[in-house]
């Protein structure tokens, strides 16, 4: 018995603190091949889009490897002014992008980060 209920409250405690991750087809070619997946995490008013997949090819010969993956999430972008005055603005949008050949091999991959510039600053926010 004692078991039992270890192993229910376990099971609980596991579904109470996972997060919940799913995956949207938003654009499809004429032949029904999917374009664009989006990866959202959250559930309801929270829901957040995490990560959007894109597919290239003819019309109804869409590679089954992605071409780009854009990874989304917060981050800071600060201005520096000659004045020394610093803005700061909390923005959400692509944090990384990665790029692949027909073949499946990453490209390039761009990461928004801190820059050298003295005007403009990124920084992504865990």
């Amino acid at each position: 018995m004692k078991t039992i209920i270890t192993f229910t409250f376990l099971l609980f405690s596991f579904l109470g603190f996972s997060q919940t991750t799913r995956e949207e087809v938003v654009d499809r070619t004429k032949c029904g091949q999917k374009l664009v997946v989006n990866t959202y995490t959250g559930t309801g008013n929270s829901e957040k889009l995490i990560k959007r997949t894109s597919y290239s090819g003819s019309e109804c010969n869409i590679s089954l490897k992605p071409t780009t993956i854009d990874f989304f999430g917060s981050f800071k972008n600060e201005f520096t002014y000659s004045n020394g005055v610093i803005d700061i603005e909390f923005d959400f949008g692509v944090i990384k992008r990665e790029s692949y050949s027909v073949e499946g091999k990453l490209t390039s991959t761009w990461v928004i980060s801190d820059s050298n510039s003295t005007l403009r600053k990124y920084t992504i926010i865990p």
